[in-house]
C-alpha cells in the first residue's frame, strides 16, 4: 500500500472515530433530556402529594408507601443522570486524547527523517591541447536516512551516474545496530564503540580509500591510481557485520558477485595502536563457486595524523579484476598499485580556511609473457589546494601530471566547487 492510501486509511478512521462519539454523545443527551422530563413530571408529582408528610386525615397516611417509592425512583433517575454526564465526558476526553497521539505520533515519524546531500561541478583544461570539456556534474547524491529505534536505521541515497546522464540507487539498507557506547544504544558497551550487521546495497569497505568516495570527503578531485585501475569504488547488495573498538575495527561481507552466477566474499580489519594511528588490511574475492575463485584482490592500507597533517597510503595488487569489473584475461591478469598522500590544513598558520594536498600514484600492469617486463606501467603525481568558503561550500584546484609508458607525459588543470547540505 503506497503511503497517500495510507494517510487516507488514516484519515478515514479518524473520522469515523469522531462521528461514533459524536453520535453516542448524541444519544446520551437525548436520554439525559427525557430523564430530566421524568424527573420534572416525577417533582410534580411529589410536590401534589407533600401533604402526606403531615396527613390531616388518618385516611391519607396509607398513601405513605406511594411516596416513598417514588422518591426512590428519582433517586435512582439522579443516579442514572450523573453517570451519563460522567460517560459523557470520559468519551469527550479520550477522543481528545487519540486525536492528540495519532498527532504526535505523526509529527515524530516524520521529524526522524534526515535529509542530506551534496554535488559537485567541476572544469578540466587539458595543458597539452589546451583544449576543455566545459563545466559537468561530477557527482550529485541525495541520502534519506530514518531512525527507526535505537536498534534500527533505515538509509538511502539516490546518485547522478555522470557517465551516463542518469540518477540511479547508490544505496539502500538497513542496519542494525547491537552495540554503542552512546546514551541511546539498545545495549551499552564500554568495549564496543560500535557493533552490528547492515543488510542491502552500500559501498564494499575496501582499504581506506572508500570512506571519501564523496566529493566533500576527498581532498583532491581525483581518485588515486591504484583504486581507479583496480576496485573503482565496488558497490552492490550484500550483507556485513562490522564492530569497532579502541584498539581496532572490522568489516567482512558477502553480496552479489561481478558474474551474474557468483558471489563475492571480503572484509578489512584495522588495526589502531595509536589514536592517531591505524594499520589495516583488506581481502576481496569474487567466486564462481567455493572451489574457483574469478578475481582475488589483497589490499594493504596506512593512515597516521600528526597535528595539522595528515598522511596515508594504499597498496592493492588484483589478479582478474579491472577498474571494478572482470578482467577479459581472468586471474591471468595481474595487476598492483599504490599511493602516497599528505594533505596539511592550513588555517592555524594562515587564519584561514585553507589547505593543501599531495599525492604520488603508480600502476603496473601485468607482466608480458612471464618476462620481467609490463605490459604498462603509469605514474601520477596530483597536488591540489583548497579553501572553505563557508560551512558546505568548498572551492579546489588540482594539477594532475600522468605519464604512461612508452607515452608523453599529460598535465592537466581542474577547478572544482563542492556543496552539501
Amino acid at each position: 500500500m503506497t503511503s497517500a492510501s495510507n494517510n487516507h486509511k488514516t484519515n478515514r478512521s479518524k473520522k469515523k472515530c469522531s462521528s461514533t462519539a459524536f453520535y453516542v454523545i448524541l444519544v446520551l443527551n437525548f436520554l439525559q433530556f427525557n430523564s430530566q422530563k421524568i424527573i420534572g413530571s416525577e417533582r410534580l408529582v411529589e410536590k401534589n402529594i407533600n401533604h402526606i408528610d403531615n396527613p390531616s386525615n388518618p385516611l391519607e397516611s396509607n398513601n405513605i408507601p406511594n411516596r416513598l417509592l417514588i422518591v426512590q425512583k428519582l433517586n435512582e433517575i439522579d443516579a442514572i443522570l450523573k453517570s451519563i454526564d460522567s460517560l459523557k465526558n470520559e468519551i469527550i476526553i479520550a477522543n481528545g486524547l487519540k486525536s492528540e497521539n495519532q498527532h504526535n505520533y505523526k509529527d515524530e515519524l516524520l521529524n526522524n527523517f534526515e535529509i542530506a546531500g551534496f554535488f559537485d561541478l567541476r572544469h578540466v583544461r587539458n595543458l597539452n591541447d589546451n583544449t576543455n570539456g566545459g563545466l559537468n556534474f561530477g557527482q550529485f547524491e541525495i541520502g534519506i536516512s530514518k531512525s527507526v529505534s535505537k536498534l534500527i536505521s533505515l538509509e538511502s541515497a539516490i546518485a547522478y551516474n555522470s557517465e551516463e546522464g542518469k540518477f540511479e540507487l547508490g544505496a539502500g539498507f538497513i542496519d542494525f545496530s547491537i552495540y554503542n557506547s552512546g546514551a541511546e544504544a539498545k545495549i551499552q558497551s564500554g568495549f564496543w564503540k560500535n557493533a552490528g550487521f547492515m543488510i542491502g546495497q552500500f559501498d564494499m569497505p575496501f582499504g581506506i580509500d572508500y570512506k571519501c568516495i564523496a566529493a566533500p570527503d576527498r581532498k583532491l578531485v581525483t581518485p588515486p591510481l591504484a583504486n581507479e585501475k583496480t576496485i573503482n569504488c565496488m558497490n552492490n547488495f550484500g550483507a556485513a557485520i562490522y564492530g569497532e573498538t579502541e584498539f581496532f575495527d572490522f568489516t567482512f561481507w558477502g553480496s552479489n558477485g561481478l558474474l551474474n552466477n557468483g558471489f563475492a566474499l571480503g572484509g578489512r580489519f584495522g588495526f589502531k595502536p595509536l589514536t592517531t594511528l591505524e594499520l589495516g588490511t583488506s581481502y576481496l574475492t569474487d567466486l564462481v563457486s567455493l572451489n574457483f575463485a574469478a578475481t582475488k584482490t589483497f589490499g594493504a592500507d596506512f593512515r597516521y595524523e600528526f597535528n595539522s597533517l595528515e598522511f596515508k597510503c594504499e597498496y592493492i595488487a588484483a589478479h582478474g579484476i579491472f577498474e571494478g569489473e572482470i578482467s577479459s584475461n581472468g586471474l591471468g591478469e595481474k595487476h598492483n598499485g599504490y599511493y602516497l598522500q599528505i594533505t596539511n590544513e592550513l588555517e592555524s598558520l594562515l587564519n584561514l580556511p585553507f589547505y593543501i594536498c599531495l599525492r604520488y600514484g603508480s600502476w603496473n600492469a601485468g607482466f608480458v609473457d612471464d618476462e620481467a617486463e609490463f605490459k604498462n606501467k603509469i605514474n601520477r603525481i596530483t597536488s591540489g589546494i583548497g579553501y572553505r568558503i563557508i560551512d558546505g561550500l568548498e572551492i579546489r584546484s588540482e594539477l594532475h601530471s600522468e605519464k604512461e609508458l612508452n607515452a608523453k607525459r599529460t598535465n592537466a588543470l581542474s577547478l572544482q566547487i563542492v556543496a552539501s547540505f
